[in-house]
């Protein structure tokens, strides 16, 4: 059992259940290392006070990452490059159009009717060639990409299109927050997706939700920090 979540109205716990089964009959293969062994990964939900925990997800490739709408009525999860949105009232999980990003980590805002999430910019044409032209030579300090920050119609119907970027790629977003407002977010920057750059010299700041625009800097000096959050 990995990533579980309480309801807003806290009756309701969901989590991803990890099952392993081992097919007896399953023979040796060159391209399995599974010995056998199945693995599935599947998201449920149960009351909080105990009960029959009850199967949301069924498909084969793995949801994860699990978070409950502000009002309860839907969870977002992560599943194969997309966030999916499933109705609690019913029906298949439908992924969000995020365009050509790969989210990594998501929110949604306060009211439930955005949600902001992180996603490395896809490489352009012009990358793409270089990097065929080198053979495939991997260039350590060009693998890294910075991740930034995007913001999307939290509504199946209504997305399309690009999502809308809140930062310039300039900067690696290790982590962020809606403000309870839904206003501005808290987000942990630093001068690249580098892992020691990244985990040991990131810089908590305040930032507009609309444009991305600079509120203010918590901290001149870049440091190693954890999770982020705002007060109620």
């Amino acid at each position: 059992t990995s990533a579980p979540q309480i309801s807003p109205d806290g009756k309701s716990i969901a989590w991803v259940l990890t099952t392993r089964k081992l097919d007896a009959a399953a023979k040796p293969a060159d391209d399995d290392q599974s010995g056998g062994w199945k693995t599935e990964r599947q998201l449920y939900v149960a009351p909080a006070t105990g009960g029959t925990p009850r199967q949301l997800t069924y498909a084969k490739e793995s949801p994860g990452a699990p978070q409950w709408s502000p009002d309860g009525s839907a969870i977002a999860f992560l599943r194969n490059g997309k966030i999916h949105v499933l109705r609690m009232e019913g029906g298949e999980a439908r992924a969000i159009e995020t365009g050509s990003f790969e989210p990594q980590g998501f929110a949604f805002s306060p009211d439930g009717k955005s949600i902001a999430f992180t996603a490395s910019a896809p490489r352009t044409a012009e990358e793409k060639d270089a990097k065929w032209r080198s053979g495939g030579a991997n260039v350590f300090e060009g693998e890294w990409r910075n991740a930034g920050l995007d913001v999307v119609d939290a509504r199946v119907e209504a997305s399309a299109g690009e999502p809308r970027r809140v930062t310039n790629g300039k900067e690696h977003i290790n982590g962020f927050a809606w403000s309870p407002d839904g206003t501005r977010f808290l987000v942990l920057a630093s001068e690249s997706a580098d892992p020691y750059v990244a985990f040991s010299l990131q810089v908590p700041k305040v930032i507009a939700a609309a444009d991305g625009a600079p509120v203010r800097q918590l901290d001149a000096q870049p440091r190693a920090l954890g999770s982020i959050g705002w007060s109620p």
